[in-house]
């Protein structure tokens, strides 16, 4: 995928999120630089559920203009709330929202 989205062509995404387990690495917010504004995903491994979507896309409906922001919000928001004995039940569980922004001179200092 990341391959098919460096060829060229597409444009620059607000979101990358991954509903997979041990994504929010370093290492993969390295890869989509320049791909995309914000990155969301796990640094563990996630239940098999995964994510609400039903309650995330409901969130997204009721404002159709939300910025990439908000909605990165949202999301990390209502995994969180949906294993703290919500609609997935109760579990621990991690998701964070990353802007890509100040991803260079990050990796220039520890670098």
């Amino acid at each position: 995928m990341l391959a098919a989205l460096k060829a060229g062509g597409a444009p620059k995404l607000d979101l990358m999120v991954f509903d997979m387990c041990l994504m929010a690495q370093l290492e993969t917010a390295y890869e989509i630089e320049g791909l995309a504004d914000i990155m969301v995903g796990s640094e563990a491994v996630e239940p098999g559920d995964g994510w609400p979507y039903d309650e995330i896309l409901s969130g997204l409906s009721t404002d159709k203009l939300m910025l990439p922001q908000a909605l990165a919000s949202m999301i990390v928001d209502k995994y969180g709330k949906s294993y703290n004995g919500g609609s997935q039940g109760t579990g621990n569980v991690t998701l964070s929202a990353l802007s890509l922004a100040n991803l260079a001179p990050f990796m220039a200092e520890i670098g």
